[in-house]
């Protein structure tokens, strides 16, 4: 699963392997914040 999240300045994004999962699970996957400020 992907999924992108814009806060700006901020851009984040969250990749797992898994499509789905339950409230309180542990889950492991990648999280990338990028600052997509002009300055």
């Amino acid at each position: 699963m992907r999924s992108v999240f814009f806060q700006n300045p901020l851009e984040y994004q969250i990749q797992t392997d898994n499509e789905e999962w339950n409230q309180g699970d542990s889950i492991q996957g990648r999280l990338r914040v990028r600052n997509i400020s002009a300055e």
